[in-house]
């Protein structure tokens, strides 16, 4: 089971679109979380990674450092990492080798990860032992984007759903990958509500807003969720956890709906938790502790 506790110090950094955070771990547990707004440019935000890195290693002397980016992510052969591109964040619009635009001090084992793997990972070590017979744990991250990601119970393995499920759609052709419509991002995300309607996520009231959204994330959780061996779907971000009590019974609704329907993969369908508000802030970056521990067990840290 994935776990995190024997990890010598590190550091944890989260990546949003708007801010992120980040935190040591150190004797088992989480420190104080750090909140800095995302540098649209992407020397700064480099810049950003490194000062928090060495802050850590001179202060709590970190060893490790997980980075959790909000787009797709690629190890190299030469154990380098490629991240991009992150379109939820101003200036990131290509890819970019971690490795060659940080100066991250050597000592310090670095894992770069998507930030709903994260999601996922905390899904595994937190409710592993409440679903026994679930072998891999998905997440979907809604917050100033979409993303989805999935990790399996072993910490020798890892999986990805897709490299950006927020661009599936009603149409969506996975031969060609073609998108011939709005997205669920487009929909759905923070950023995406606000265009749509004017005003932040967080601000907006009107019910059929929310039964919209809730009805949209169910269809998502049936894109991700249907396969054998799977059990758990956790929803977080700052959308999907702040925002629960507003979309939530519609989503339970749609899931009831196709439960009881006569669709052949209806006993497939997971079971969905929604992480607390209150543990929004800080449940991916246990997540990120976990990556860490599982890319060590795996041998890719």
């Amino acid at each position: 089971m994935r776990t995190a506790e024997l990890l010598p110090p590190g550091v944890v950094m989260d990546i949003g679109g708007t801010n992120y955070r980040s935190a040591v771990w150190q004797d088992g547990v989480l420190g104080p979380t750090t909140v800095i707004d995302t540098p649209s440019d992407p020397a700064d935000f480099f810049a950003s990674l490194d000062e928090v890195v060495a802050r850590a290693q001179q202060d709590q002397g970190a060893q490790w450092a997980t980075v959790m980016a909000p787009c797709p992510v690629k190890r190299q052969p030469d154990g380098t990492y490629v991240m991009g591109p992150a379109p939820n964040i101003a200036g990131m619009n290509g890819e970019h080798n971690l490795n060659e635009e940080t100066r991250i001090k050597k000592g310090v084992t670095v894992i770069v990860d998507n930030d709903v793997q994260g999601l996922a990972a905390a899904s595994a070590a937190k409710y592993g032992n409440d679903y026994p017979d679930t072998e891999s744990f998905s997440a979907i991250g809604a917050g100033t984007g979409i993303g989805g990601g999935q990790v399996d119970r072993d910490p020798r393995n890892r999986g990805l759903f897709h490299p950006n499920p927020a661009r599936l759609e009603i149409g969506h052709d996975p031969a060609t990958d073609d998108i011939a419509g709005p997205t669920f991002e487009d929909l759905y995300s923070g950023r995406g509500l606000e265009e749509r309607f004017g005003m932040p996520g967080e601000e907006l009231s009107a019910p059929e807003i929310w039964r919209e959204v809730g009805a949209g994330l169910a269809k998502l959780v049936l894109r991700m969720g249907l396969y054998p061996g799977g059990g758990l779907v956790t929803i977080g971000g700052a959308v999907g956890s702040r925002r629960a009590a507003d979309y939530g019974p519609a989503l339970r609704s749609e899931l009831d709906r196709f439960r009881k329907s006569d669709n052949p993969m209806r006993h497939l369908l997971p079971e969905v938790r929604i992480v607390p508000k209150e543990q929004e802030k800080n449940f991916a970056l246990y997540g990120g502790a976990v990556l860490a521990r599982s890319a060590m067990v795996r041998g890719a840290a």
